[in-house]
């Protein structure tokens, strides 16, 4: 379990992911990317990518029962000029993207407006030569009670 705030250098994070898979860990959240690379854009490539072959490393190799969950928060976006409609988030947003769509089994992105909640699954590999093509639910989001419900589309479906 590791609870710190801050950034944690890649050595670092090595370390600790061995450590708390000896003491019999096999899901880790990593959030956020961010915390660690550079604030640097000129490293940020080259950081999230040294990242990125780690955390492949470590499952593959050190880590084989292991499941990495790595939260990775998008480019700054903005909105079309003429609409003001905010622009949906997709994998090519995401900060590394090139390497997080090559190395990661699994991708989900969350796209939150107004009440509700899309989550897509725009990758999503089932084993390690076959990869499934993704969905979207949408979820609708109470802020008065802090409760998530299903859209009336997944109600209709049950």
């Amino acid at each position: 379990f590791i609870n710190r705030v801050g950034s944690l250098s890649i050595p670092e994070l090595e370390y600790s992911l061995i450590s708390a898979y000896k003491q019999g860990f096999r899901f880790f959240v990593l959030d956020h990317l961010n915390y660690f690379i550079s604030p640097s854009v000129d490293a940020q490539v080259v950081e999230t990518d040294a990242t990125m072959i780690l955390l492949q490393k470590m499952v593959k190799e050190v880590m084989p029962e292991a499941h990495i969950v790595l939260v990775v928060h998008p480019k700054k976006l903005g909105s079309c000029p003429k609409t003001g409609i905010s622009h949906r988030i997709s994998i090519q947003d995401l900060k590394g993207s090139s390497r997080i769509s090559q190395d990661a089994d699994n991708v989900w992105i969350i796209n939150k407006g107004d009440g509700i909640v899309d989550l897509t699954v725009a990758k999503l590999r089932s084993d390690a030569a076959a990869m499934t093509a993704g969905g979207m639910v949408t979820i609708g989001f109470n802020k008065q009670l802090f409760q998530y419900t299903m859209s009336a589309k997944i109600e209709a479906l049950m």
